[in-house]
């Protein structure tokens, strides 16, 4: 009920926390730890991420990007002015500029929503009810019982061709950590014949 009246209301995900709290839940994203306190957790991961073999960014819980690796630089300037993108450090600056060549948008908003949601249900385990809430929306129990899938499709028009990806999901930590508290690295593995082509062109590949 306290997510429903939060979605009525369009409260943004950052500020969900304020509900669940006021509701007696535990807040998914607590404040202490900022990304000031964090700069060498960072480092640590850009590091990790440059010796992906994939292209790979790092963004925090409020979707701002932290840091990508060259092969995602790469191929992310096919699409966007990665140096603006960059500069701004928002995540929503880097969706705006891709979203004009996403073919599969409302797949790729349904993901990374159930996404959030099973991790806020995860943060209030003793409610069942969130479980219940979720399934009555969506109508798919398996998605609840069995967990959100860490991969999601990416399509893309790029000229005349359709590019298609997998993106590996993963969430660094939980939301009592203090250090990768709800960072999320995203991998983009190429998975038809054109995307690879594009890689290999660009220069994206080890």
């Amino acid at each position: 009920m306290v997510l429903e009246i939060a979605n009525a209301l369009d409260v943004p995900h950052r500020e969900m926390g304020v509900f669940l709290e006021a509701a007696g839940y535990v807040a998914p994203y607590p404040e202490e730890g900022e990304l000031e306190r964090l700069h060498d957790v960072v480092a640590t991961l850009e590091t990790s991420l440059s010796l992906l073999s994939d292209a790979a960014l790092l963004h925090d819980r409020y979707g701002n990007l932290l840091t990508m690796n060259d092969r995602c630089r790469l191929l992310l300037s096919t699409f966007c002015d990665v140096d603006q993108v960059e500069a701004s450090s928002g995540g929503h600056t880097l969706i705006d500029a891709v979203k004009q060549h996403v073919l599969n948008w409302t797949d790729l908003q349904t993901f990374f929503r159930t996404r959030l949601f099973l991790e806020m249900m995860r943060a209030s385990p003793t409610d069942p009810q969130l479980e219940r809430l979720y399934a009555r929306r969506r109508g798919d129990t398996d998605a609840v019982c069995g967990g959100a899938s860490v991969f999601v499709d990416l399509q893309l028009r790029w000229m005349d061709r359709q590019l298609e990806f997998r993106l590996l999901a993963s969430t660094l930590g939980v939301p009592s950590d203090v250090t990768t508290r709800n960072m999320r690295m995203i991998q983009f593995l190429p998975s038809n014949l054109n995307a690879r082509e594009l890689v290999a062109t660009i220069g994206a590949v080890p």
